[in-house]
């Protein structure tokens, strides 16, 4: 009997432990996560204290039930760790979010996989699915829940964010998610011009702070690197270059992207007479030289 009750409150000391954790990796704790906290720390009392049957000599008898709640709950916390960093190893091609009465936060991998989060004033949950991209358009493979609606699986990405429709409307029919804007972008960049680019660099708009500049030759293409120290990112980039042989002094193209997160460029191209900015939605950028 006591065995018995013993394994009934050690159950239910994993479940909601196990749950509380995993809520706290992913969306964050809410009012169900402190309901289940309390009946983890209630189960996790009775559990402990009651003794059980140990052959391991280094462990009292009267420490035994502590000991075993102690090993499960670390191999349970540690295979939802492995879990977790598993489904999310593939890197974020770019996110948008969604904020009203509730808020959606998609993040877009480059794997083809995607991960949602929906949330509200009282609770928050976690789905991840499917998707293809083919120049703007995004198609979702797997159903994706919008408060009480299904989300369609046709987005349409623009310049202010991804457009999307419900199956049946709620609240709303139709509205566009807005992109969030990350601290590091890599990309290549090309000169395919017959001179040498002196120095390029891109920078926030409201900040000061050089990022990372470099040189290119006639012909040369590197790996660029953005990365900001700032945890405040928005839509504003400048890009900033230099060709003395052709003339052109320190020039800004203020805002080159026209919206666009800087993670969705694939290439930004030096050409004799434009630069060519290439994105991931099959969108071309033209800049004239200033």
């Amino acid at each position: 009997m006591k065995q018995g009750i013993r394994l009934f409150f050690l159950t239910t000391s994993l479940i909601c432990g196990g749950i509380v954790f995993y809520l706290k990796l992913t969306v964050g704790l809410g009012l169900f996560s402190l309901l289940l906290s309390v009946i983890y720390i209630v189960s996790t009392l009775i559990a402990a204290l009651i003794q059980t049957e140990t052959e391991i000599k280094y462990v009292p008898v009267r420490l035994s039930g502590l000991f075993v709640w102690a090993v499960l709950n670390a191999k349970l916390f540690i295979l939802i760790f492995c879990y977790y960093k598993l489904r999310n190893l593939s890197p974020i091609l770019f996110s948008t979010k969604y904020y009203w009465e509730e808020g959606l936060d998609i993040e877009f991998r480059k794997n083809g996989t995607y991960k949602a989060k929906n949330s509200d004033p009282f609770r928050a949950s976690l789905s991840y699915g499917e998707y293809t991209l083919k120049d703007s358009i995004i198609i979702l493979k797997d159903r994706l829940k919008f408060g009480n609606s299904i989300m369609k699986d046709t987005l349409i990405a623009t310049n202010e964010g991804l457009s999307f429709a419900l199956d049946r409307p709620w609240r709303i029919e139709k509205d566009t998610m807005s992109y969030e804007y990350a601290t590091e972008a890599e990309f290549l960049m090309v000169n395919n011009t017959s001179h040498t680019i002196d120095s390029i660099d891109i920078r926030l708009s409201y900040t000061k702070d050089k990022m990372s500049s470099l040189s290119l030759k006639s012909g040369q293409q590197i790996n660029y690197a953005f990365k900001s120290k700032n945890p405040y990112v928005d839509g504003n980039f400048q890009l900033i270059y230099t060709m003395k042989a052709k003339s052109i002094g320190l020039k800004k193209a203020r805002n080159f992207l026209n919206g666009y997160p800087l993670g969705t460029v694939t290439k930004i191209e030096f050409n004799e007479n434009n630069i060519l900015i290439h994105l991931i939605f099959g969108k071309t950028i033209l800049l004239n030289y200033i």
